[in-house]
Parts: C-alpha cells; sequence; structure tokens
C-alpha cells in the first residue's frame, strides 16, 4: 500500500468515539462501495484503505487492465477487488436509467 494510505490506516485505527463506531459497523456489515473513478490513483488508493480496514467491498469502474495495474502498484492482489468496466457490463443501461430517475427532479437530462 502507498505511504499516504498507510498512514490514513493507521490513523483510523486509533481514533476513538463516533469514527470508531461507524467503523465497527461498517466493518459488521461490510457493504460494497462502487468507486467510479477506478483509473485514478487517489481512488485506487482509497479503495485499497477501505479494504485494508475491512470497512467495505471496493468495486472499482474502469477499464480492467488499467485499474489491475494501479491495483499493482499500491502493493495489492489485483484478484481481490471487484472491477467493473462500465463499456462492457450489462448492467450499465439499467444502471443509467435509474440514476436518470432518481435524478431528474435536479435537473439530470
Amino acid at each position: 500500500m502507498a505511504e499516504r494510505a498507510v498512514e490514513i490506516v493507521v490513523r483510523m485505527n486509533q481514533e476513538e468515539g463516533f469514527p470508531a463506531e461507524v467503523r465497527r459497523k461498517a466493518a459488521a456489515r461490510k457493504p460494497a462501495v462502487v468507486l467510479p473513478e477506478g483509473e485514478d490513483p487517489r481512488t485506487v488508493a482509497a479503495a485499497c484503505v477501505l479494504r485494508e480496514l475491512g470497512l467495505a467491498r471496493p468495486v472499482l469502474l474502469g477499464a480492467p487492465g488499467r485499474v489491475r495495474a494501479l491495483l499493482g502498484e499500491e502493493g495489492a492482489d489485483p484478484g481481490a477487488f471487484e472491477i467493473v468496466d462500465p463499456a462492457a457490463d450489462e448492467r450499465a443501461e439499467r444502471v443509467a436509467a435509474h440514476l436518470f430517475e432518481r435524478r431528474r427532479h435536479k435537473g439530470l437530462s
């Protein structure tokens, strides 16, 4: 894991109070968290932190080859992450329609 990600993991494991309670609840549920900018190194680092802390199951959206390369650069096992190529995924149209319906009132077109 990159140095910055390690710093975040260490700091979060030392904090008490509200953040600790949120971490405990998230770790118990392990929700899937979809990260749409999976080809951005910062997003990949965040996914590594979520996984390292056991807070979520990160799902990275992007070109699989590029996302795997970035995960490798972070020192992570690319096989441990779900990677979805939105250009090739059969759920893309259904998700887009759902997003459009949920955001139409806010001007999404």
